[in-house]
């Protein structure tokens, strides 16, 4: 048997000699709560650990006191206290703080459960972070002028009245420097107002908002991870421009306002297939400023476009499957090769590119798949269980035409399996896929002109069952069988760091039978190809 051991090192925080210190469970006015026998003062630079459940019968505060709860350790409001500080104050949590209220100028850093009606910090220069594990659940957030959130944990503003508290709207207000956000925030209303310079939200992160969503006055914001909005979205105009860069999902079920002053450049689809930005509306969108779009934006109700809208590349916009309508007021502009699902009313004074697309490709690829003029037919049928045939015929053939296979697992991205040259007169080609991706290939064919003009088939599907495999006995210390319905290549083994391992291996008909009597006990990975891996655990 193979033990590893791993060693773990945790840094935590913490103050070292801390003048007042928890000796039991008991209320923080309660002088044998305290290691030198009376409570912390309300005023001054201080320093104070909890190691104990202590109720908070008054609200501690001071200028630039340091506070330490510890894991395990609570801090609970009797009734409406609060915690505040009008210096540089640190407030490390690694237990469970619940209070009315927190407001400091300094730094609060949250490792454990933290429960606060109101997060009201109108001062300066105030640094909350939320670490990963962290729980922080408030009714209202108010982060102004000069201050940062950092977020790798849990935050959830619920907007609800307490016997304390009752929120206004928004109920997550951020008017400071920097949002960066790392986890999950789920807040009612959510407002990035003045002041806000940098919000980011990154990969696997989410942001969402059970009422509106409000990005405005010179926001720069950074989305890879997912937005989403029960209400509105308005990213908003300002003296200064607001810069949206996307690369995820957006969405909201009601309407999209983009202003004057706003550039939001949206980037996914087949034109940058490693991105996710693809912007769902369930109503309707109004531009007023520039969108360049490289990816996906959907909405079910009509798109009202003031300003600017299209690619430099690609890209796909569509409203209601086609039936909805872009309306294109004066002075307004669509521009580039952007794929447009929907029935244009367009101004007398607008502008629209002759580049401009209007079709509606199947699964609002960002690419035009028209059926090539030249194209009589195109076949994607099964020759046995496993292998899929395509043949097409072609009218006309221009000399230096290119035919190109493609497959994919979900008609949006998509990789070449084979190609095809012009041949003088030929007009039928064939081509046999021999491994095919279960349990659904989808095929297009596409063929580049010699003057470059590239053009698509439409999209054929065609179900291909999984291979039947199996492998015994699991686990195993002397032989193992791997039988299919079909003959299979050899398979490979390989052990946890990776690495091929040799072992004898007999082959009968569609049986193999593996010899790992030798290896040592662990975890192997056992790998055969077919139109995709098997991989078993041993």
């Amino acid at each position: 048997m193979v033990y590893i051991k791993s060693l773990l090192f945790l840094l935590v925080p913490h103050f070292l000699f801390a003048q007042y210190t928890t000796i039991s469970n008991g209320n923080w006015s309660d002088p044998n709560t305290w290691n030198i026998g009376t409570p912390p003062p309300t005023w001054g630079n201080y320093t104070v650990t909890i190691n104990h459940a202590i109720v908070m019968d008054v609200s501690p505060q001071g200028a630039a006191w340091q506070l330490l709860v510890n894991s395990g350790a609570s801090l609970q409001a009797s009734s409406c206290q609060s915690l505040n500080a009008w210096g540089n104050a640190i407030w490390l949590n690694h237990g469970t703080i619940s209070c009315y209220t927190m407001s400091t100028p300094g730094r609060v850093e949250n490792y454990g459960v933290l429960e606060v009606d109101l997060v009201g910090s109108g001062y300066s220069n105030s640094v909350w972070i939320n670490h990963y594990g962290g729980v922080w659940t408030s009714q209202e957030v108010r982060i102004v002028n000069h201050s940062v959130l950092k977020n790798y944990g849990e935050i959830n503003i619920l907007g609800n009245s307490t016997s304390c508290h009752s929120p206004s709207s928004p109920q997550f207000l951020f008017a400071a420097d920097s949002l960066l956000n790392h986890g999950a925030i789920t807040s009612g209303d959510l407002e990035l107002s003045a002041n806000t310079t940098y919000f980011y939200n990154a990969d696997s992160a989410s942001i969402a908002s059970n009422g509106y969503l409000d990005i405005t006055d010179g926001t720069t914001m950074l989305n890879r991870g997912s937005i989403s909005a029960q209400g509105d979205i308005y990213i908003s105009e300002s003296s200064t421009a607001t810069i949206v860069t996307n690369y995820g999902p957006i969405s909201t079920n009601s309407d999209l306002f983009n202003y004057s002053g706003v550039e939001f450049y949206n980037y996914g689809c087949d034109c940058y297939v490693d991105e996710k930005g693809d912007v769902i509306i369930n109503g309707s969108f109004t531009n007023h400023g520039l969108l360049e779009n490289h990816g996906r934006v959907r909405s079910s109700g009509s798109i009202h476009n003031y300003g600017n809208i299209g690619t430099t590349d690609c890209g796909y916009i569509g409203s209601d499957g086609g039936s909805g309508a872009l309306n294109n007021y004066n002075s307004a502009t669509l521009f580039g090769p952007l794929v447009a699902c929907v029935t244009l009313n367009a101004a007398p004074s607008s502008t629209v590119a002759p580049s401009v697309i209007f079709s509606c490709p199947p699964l609002a690829s960002c690419f035009e798949q028209t059926v090539l003029l030249d194209l009589i037919r195109f076949d994607v049928t099964k020759r046995s269980a496993r292998e899929v045939n395509l043949s097409w015929i072609v009218n006309q053939e221009e000399k230096g035409t290119q035919y190109f296979i493609e497959r994919s697992t979900d008609g949006v991205s998509w990789s070449t399996l084979s190609s095809r040259q012009y041949k003088n007169k030929q007009q039928k080609y064939t081509y046999i896929d021999a491994a095919p991706l279960a349990p659904l290939s989808y095929y297009r064919l596409k063929t580049i002109h010699p003057d470059n003009i590239s053009l698509y088939s439409e999209i054929k599907a065609i179900e291909v069952p999984y291979l039947n495999v199996s492998i015994y006995p699991n686990p195993s210390d002397s032989y193992l069988t791997l039988t299919s319905e079909e003959e299979l290549p050899a398979p490979i083994l390989y052990n946890s760091y990776g690495q091929q391992v040799d072992v004898p291996i007999k082959k009968e008909t569609n049986n193999f039978y593996i010899d790992i009597r030798n290896l040592p006990s662990g975890l192997y990975l056992l790998k055969t190809i077919w139109s995709k891996d098997l991989i078993q655990k041993l």
